[in-house]
């Protein structure tokens, strides 16, 4: 997907959503398809530098209005994708041994 579509795509994830946790569920929903066959996430996906910042940002954000109390954009931090910066900017890489899936 172009870095735009992307952008797009998240910002509706961030607007029709009030929880932290649903939104993560989506963006992983974006990247994997299949993700609703997924019982564990083993290893996280990895992502390129400039969509994990922009993830991030929006987490940080999104937690200052959603969850004032809670520590901003940890969920991201704690559950989200891996950086990996051998991958090109905006490239999320996905392989179907990083899960565990339902039976």
């Amino acid at each position: 997907m172009e870095e735009e579509t992307v952008k797009i795509i998240i910002n509706d994830i961030f607007k029709k959503n009030n929880d932290h946790t649903q939104v993560l569920k989506d963006i992983y929903k974006l990247f994997i398809p299949y993700f609703d066959k997924v019982k564990e996430v083993v290893v996280s996906p990895h992502c390129g530098k400039e969509i994990w910042k922009y993830l991030s940002k929006k987490f940080i954000e999104f937690d200052e209005i959603n969850h004032p109390n809670l520590y901003k954009g940890f969920i991201w931090i704690d559950q989200g994708f891996s950086l990996n910066k051998n991958l090109d900017d905006w490239e999320v890489f996905i392989d179907k041994n990083q899960f565990i899936m339902k039976e």
